[in-house]
C-alpha cells in the first residue's frame, strides 16, 4: 500500500506515513487492500480457463465482425458494378 499523499510505501500495520508523516485512515487503508486485492485477483486469474475462454471468444467476435464486413465490401462491390 502506498501513502495518498506523497506516495511513499506504508508499513503494513502504520495509519502514519514515515516520508510524509500524514495520517491515514483505517477506512482508507481497508479501502487500498481491497483494490490491491481486485487488481491481484485480475492478474492472477489470467490463466485460469474461464480468462483464456473469454479472450478466445473475443477473438472469435472479431473473426466474425471481419468476415461479415468483407462480405458487405463484397456485395457493395458486386451492386456498383452492376450498376455502371
Amino acid at each position: 500500500m502506498h501513502c495518498k499523499y506523497c506516495g511513499h510505501a506504508l508499513p503494513l500495520k502504520g495509519i502514519v506515513c514515515p516520508n510524509c508523516g500524514k495520517t491515514i485512515s483505517k477506512e482508507e487503508l481497508q479501502e487500498q487492500k481491497q483494490n490491491e486485492l481486485k487488481e491481484w485477483d485480475y492478474y492472477s486469474n489470467q490463466n485460469t480457463a474461464k480468462y483464456k475462454s473469454e479472450q478466445h471468444n473475443e477473438n472469435y467476435r472479431k473473426a466474425y465482425l471481419f468476415i461479415i464486413l468483407a462480405i458487405c465490401i463484397f456485395i457493395l462491390i458486386a451492386v456498383l458494378k452492376m450498376l455502371v
